[in-house]
């Protein structure tokens, strides 16, 4: 039971984490959202983020370096979801957006910083709460 509660734990920190990233970042696209757009992001981020990790187990077998693999799977998923999007006009990016080619650094960042970030906090909880 104590793992299903870490997995718990994890998907609600990625969650509330992409939840704040999506509102931080709302204004660097020419489009406008809603409080309910910003709820069905931060899900969609919580699926991708789980599909990274699953497809990064092959190498937590192979080598150990199952976060290292995340973060690659999760980058590549963030340009693969942010070329599909930008090809069909799902969004823009403002002039403030920061790129690297025609990628937003923010969007490129965040399944991989948020992923991280959650798994050393549910590493690092208290021993109480374990």
């Amino acid at each position: 039971m104590v793992v299903g509660r870490r997995y718990v734990t994890f998907i609600a920190i990625v969650f509330a984490m992409n939840l704040v990233w999506e509102n931080a970042h709302g204004g660097l696209y020419d489009h406008t959202m809603s409080g309910w757009d910003f709820l069905r992001s931060a899900g969609g981020d919580v699926l991708l983020v789980l599909v990274g990790m699953l497809a990064a187990l092959p190498w937590r077998r192979a080598s150990g370096r199952y976060r290292i693999a995340v973060v690659i799977v999760l980058t590549a998923l963030a340009v693969g979801v942010e070329l599909f999007a930008l090809s069909v006009d799902r969004w823009t990016y403002t002039a403030a957006m920061p790129t690297l080619g025609p990628i937003g650094l923010s969007p490129l960042l965040q399944l991989p910083t948020t992923a991280m970030v959650a798994f050393w906090l549910t590493d690092h909880r208290a021993p109480n709460q374990r």
